[in-house]
């Protein structure tokens, strides 16, 4: 089967006249011409569902029922995903088709989203957690004849999920090598390892492509918003950006609140503050703090929430950056390229917006580390000089 985005593009080309399509909605369980198969996310704003078009395999991001005269609040996501249309890039989601469902007093939106991924960051690094866990306890006893008996749902569901996400299938001979539980693990753990240094820069060039060459900014940049299969990474959902296209600035000043752990301190000034291009960086830079956490095997709930606050966040607890970079700094001593990643993220989670690199200077300095040492922080498809 031909997963490829341009297979969706053409599979929804022949089917369909246009970008779009209207048709009435039967009842409240109308979800269009579209059978929804496994459910991939759920939020405030809609779920999503893995689906098919004319055999080829697409997200349908199905948006909730809503009264028309709130029609305007729940379009903003087809808008940006339709300009970005028109310049694909290589780590940003892409808009295959849409339809609107319209009913006399409500009505419902299914965006065709290329690709399915297998699960999200936050889900990989949960799931490195407990492959973590999991190696622990098979050095523990070594011996044990049953060890695999003894796996939980939660611990098979992380050993097939990235073993998905790591092992494409022409390096499935790979695994032929782990003769055990163990070895297989740690090979999973490798994998992973090498997957998320590869992401740091694909992620920089993804933001730098929303910010210089598109001028939207996401403004909800955090681990469930980049998906994850053995094939690539994307930035996905766009149902709060704003196109700043057509502004005089980058600014605004206002008060929403989305994903409140990853806000920077201008986004929870509610609105005392002007908001712009810096807090994607300031989200970044934490979302690169976790995976960082992941690959040096540093428990993110030892060092970021020690005492399980239900409402923390980053931005109210920036006195403690340097008490977070100093488990990295233990694990890459007197290491040249660590300090230049511990000194990047320092600075784009600076308090102050104005403080923070562009995005642009987020993927220059990975360059530099990407010369310096053996894992190398960006994929083979954003290799610098490629």
């Amino acid at each position: 089967m031909d997963t490829s985005s341009a297979a969706a593009h053409e599979a929804w080309r022949r089917k369909y006249d246009g970008p779009k399509f209207e048709q009435p909605l039967t009842s409240l369980d109308d979800t269009g011409p579209f059978k929804l198969g496994r459910k991939l996310g759920e939020g405030g704003w809609g779920n999503v569902y893995r689906t098919e078009l004319d055999g080829v395999v697409v997200a349908l991001k199905l948006l909730h029922l809503f009264p028309n005269k709130q029609r305007d609040l729940y379009v903003n996501e087809l808008k940006i995903l339709q300009k970005l249309s028109g310049t694909r890039h290589r780590h940003v989601v892409e808009l295959i088709g849409c339809f609107e469902l319209i009913g006399r007093l409500r009505s419902r939106i299914g965006l065709l989203i290329w690709p399915v991924a297998q699960c999200d960051l936050s889900g990989m690094l949960h799931y490195m957690d407990i492959l973590s866990g999991l190696k622990a306890r098979l050095i523990q006893f070594p011996n044990s004849t049953n060890v695999s008996e003894l796996l939980d749902e939660e611990e098979s569901d992380a050993l097939n999920i990235l073993s998905a996400i790591t092992t494409p299938a022409r390096q499935e001979d790979r695994w032929s090598l782990a003769h055990d539980l163990l070895s297989r693990v740690q090979l999973i753990l490798d994998a992973c390892k090498d997957r998320l240094y590869a992401a740091f820069g694909c992620l920089a060039h993804a933001i730098s492509y929303l910010h210089n060459d598109q001028r939207i900014r996401h403004r909800d940049v955090n681990p469930k918003q980049i998906l994850l299969s053995s094939h690539g990474v994307w930035l996905t959902d766009f149902g709060v950006s704003k196109d700043i296209s057509d502004a005089s600035g980058s600014s605004t000043n206002n008060g929403e609140r989305y994903s409140a752990k990853y806000h920077a301190p201008e986004r929870e000034s509610k609105g005392e503050l002007p908001c712009g291009r810096a807090e994607d960086i300031f989200a970044l830079g934490c979302t690169y703090l976790e995976m960082w956490y992941a690959v040096c095997g540093v428990s993110v709930d030892d060092y970021l929430n020690a005492q399980g606050e239900r409402q923390w966040s980053y931005q109210a607890n920036l006195h403690q950056t340097d008490d977070w970079l100093e488990p990295l700094m233990v694990a890459y001593t007197t290491t040249r390229w660590a300090l230049l990643l511990a000194m990047l993220l320092k600075t784009m989670m600076a308090r102050e917006p104005q403080t923070r690199p562009r995005s642009e200077e987020v993927a220059q300095l990975l360059k530099v580390i990407d010369s310096m040492k053996s894992y190398k922080v960006f994929g083979d498809c954003c290799r610098p000089g490629t």
